[in-house]
Parts: C-alpha cells; structure tokens; sequence
C-alpha cells in the first residue's frame, strides 16, 4: 500500500560519523530487514523508498533519520517502524 499521494514514502539515514553509530546502524537495518531492501532502493511493494543522506551538521539529535521531509530525533527501531507503518495507514 503506497501512501497518501502514490508516492513511495522517502526514509534518508545521515551517514556522519556520530549517525553511523551503533544506534543507527540498528535503525537501517531494521528497515532494511523489514521492508527487504538497501540504501538506494525501494521495498518490493514500491512503498518504502530508502536512502543515505549527507551530514547536515545536526549531530546533537543523533540519529537523525529522515521521513518524507521530516525530521526524527532519538528513534529507536520500535518507534521508528511504528512511524513508517503509521505512514503506510495515512
């Protein structure tokens, strides 16, 4: 189910140094093994569209992923899922 505007809905992982870290590797690999896909590309399904983003220099809110243009401070794997499932339901 591709949400609202039949667009895939865009998740964008910062690759600095402190986002790298353990907690957000946990985080893209979650998506990873649960939407069975790599930075790059989309879900099977079209619905999840991943993506490594440069650093932006925001490091105090490491891991900052990136949620259709939103931005999400201190994610864990469990509320970040639950953010993109909602998403998949809007």
């Amino acid at each position: 189910m591709i949400h609202r505007d039949n667009k895939p809905i865009q998740v964008e992982f910062c690759d600095g140094k402190l986002c790298s870290s353990q907690a957000a590797r946990d985080l893209r690999v979650g998506i990873e093994d649960l939407f069975s896909l790599r930075a790059g590309q989309s879900s099977p399904n079209g619905d999840i569209h991943l993506e490594h983003a440069e650093c932006e220099g925001d490091c105090l809110i490491s891991p900052k992923v990136v949620i259709d243009g939103k931005i999400y401070e201190g994610l864990t794997k469990e509320n970040m899922l639950e953010t993109i499932k909602n998403r998949l339901g809007d």
